[in-house]
């Protein structure tokens, strides 16, 4: 709680300040607070930093003629705000928190808009610019943030060698809050003798003098709680020391919750493997080794890349093959998030049956997916074709090609509403009884889907075929065309 009445290091250009209602943007030369300086990123700051007034009156103007004091507004720390795909900062504001702290953002369909003031309160650009944030908002109905902040990312390192280098700063300013309770208390006795003290001054009169602590064991206290009693031992208060630890083990770093400090993952160091790198879960694969192998050193690798690979995706899986396959359906959708737990997720698919890739040297492409219908759930089956490729349709008995068949079973909680339907193939010029399909075609399936079964899995789709052009034949195919869940709601 502590956001004042402007805005700093706003994006200009984004869609709030652009419409509907017009923003005009007119900037202040504000002093730089001078609490920004021992955050990181105020080092670099200059005297005054350019502000946008969004609120007529913020809690350091006090209170207004009528005795009413305006409360603060709220940032959000900027340390790992934006490590999933769905995060984005607008804009910064005067804080008590640091010159990065946002104060405009978004996770998903949850923007914060952290000043307080009534509409009435706000400037005219402001208050245009609240209303464009609300209109902008609602384009992200539905879509959930992608994950739950329950850490700290390791971009707070940075932080937390800040504050170790400004113990003697925090010493200081320790001591005069010391100074100024214990003369207030001294005040206060002085006052008791005089006259009737009211319950709240007589509680306060209860508490005796707070003492201060040397410099060397207050320093000792907030190194060994910023980094831990071992590093402590290590290093004691060398706070360059402790720097160049972070920068060594940068790579391999998770968030310790229980003692709220960041921790080495030691089955991340011994296999010398970033924990954040896409990389990183690839070489993890080649460690893993077929159950029949003897040797114990191989053994214990694959061991601790199996664990690695658990630990940072939330995978269940055991063979070479099955993480290959995992991994190589969904690398281009995978994000490395801090804040969520220092693990991978997989941005999901946004609603809407899959588009088959590009063929390539196959000819023909399959794209399968679990979609809303407007009959219920139904299979999407998409097919794409090179220019000048063909599937067969029909075709006489004695022809030599191979018609395109779709095994009608069903695996997991997916079973048949009905056969598939399939669009109108055209005749094959020249051959009397051949009909083929050219370019894209669809197919679809009305389908139910058993909500007592997990949907983690849909199977798959088999299929037979053979691509031609009027040259050539490829070799019949027989394929398996995973199941995508493409639903709005699952």
């Amino acid at each position: 709680m502590c956001l004042d009445h402007s805005a700093h290091g706003l994006r200009a250009n984004h869609a709030i300040f652009q419409g509907p209602l017009p923003v005009q943007i007119t900037y202040d030369e504000t002093p730089t607070p001078e609490g920004y300086r021992s955050w990181p990123g105020g080092a670099e700051l200059g005297p005054t930093m350019q502000t946008w007034r969004v609120q007529t009156r913020g809690f350091s103007d006090g209170r207004d003629e009528n005795g009413e004091r305006v409360e603060p507004g709220i940032v959000a720390t900027p340390e790992g705000f934006l490590d999933s795909p769905d995060a984005e900062i607008v804009s910064g504001g005067l804080n008590m928190k640091g010159p990065r702290s946002v104060a405009i953002g978004r996770h998903g369909n949850l923007t914060l808009w952290g000043f307080h003031a009534r509409p009435d309160r706000l400037t005219p650009d402001a208050r245009n610019a609240f209303v464009n944030t609300v209109v902008w908002t609602a384009g992200f109905d539905g879509q959930r943030p992608l994950v739950r902040n329950v850490a700290r990312s390791r971009d707070g390192v940075e932080g937390v060698l800040s504050f170790s280098r400004a113990i003697r700063t925090s010493w200081d300013s320790m001591n005069e809050w010391i100074d100024e309770q214990n003369a207030e208390l001294e005040a206060l006795r002085a006052e008791a003798a005089t006259r009737e003290l009211d319950d709240d001054e007589r509680q306060r009169l209860e508490g005796v003098p707070r003492k201060k602590q040397s410099f060397e064991a207050f320093a000792e206290e907030r190194l060994r709680r910023y980094h831990g009693d071992e590093r402590f031992e290590l290093f004691g208060t060398d706070v360059d020391a402790h720097a160049r630890w972070y920068e060594e083990h940068l790579e391999y770093l998770v968030w310790n919750a229980d003692d709220y400090r960041f921790d080495v993952d030691p089955n991340a160091l011994a296999l010398g493997l970033s924990n954040r790198e896409v990389d990183s879960l690839y070489d993890a694969i080649d460690l893993i080794v077929d159950a029949d192998e003897t040797d114990d050193e191989i053994d214990e690798q694959s061991a601790r890349a199996l664990v690695f690979l658990a630990r940072y995706t939330g995978q269940a899986l055991g063979t070479r093959d099955e993480w290959t396959a995992w991994l190589d359906q969904v690398e281009e959708r995978l994000f490395f998030s801090d804040v969520g737990g220092y693990r991978f997720f997989v941005e999901p698919l946004p609603p809407g049956a899959i588009e088959p890739p590009d063929p390539g040297n196959d000819k023909v492409s399959f794209a399968a997916s679990l979609v809303d219908g407007d009959d219920g759930p139904q299979l999407v089956l998409r097919v794409r074709l090179a220019p000048g490729w063909h599937l067969y349709d029909r075709v006489p008995p004695s022809a030599p090609y191979t018609v395109l068949s779709i095994d009608g079973d069903l695996a997991g909680p997916l079973s048949a509403r009905g056969a598939w339907t399939r669009p109108r193939s055209a005749p094959y010029p020249g051959t009397p009884g051949i009909t083929v399909w050219e370019h894209r075609v669809e197919f679809t399936r009305a389908v139910n889907v058993d909500s007592s079964e997990s949907t983690a899995d849909l199977g798959s789709i088999s299929i037979a075929f053979q691509v031609c052009d009027d040259q050539r034949c490829l070799r019949p195919t027989q394929l398996e065309v995973p199941i995508v869940d493409r639903r709005e709601a699952r």
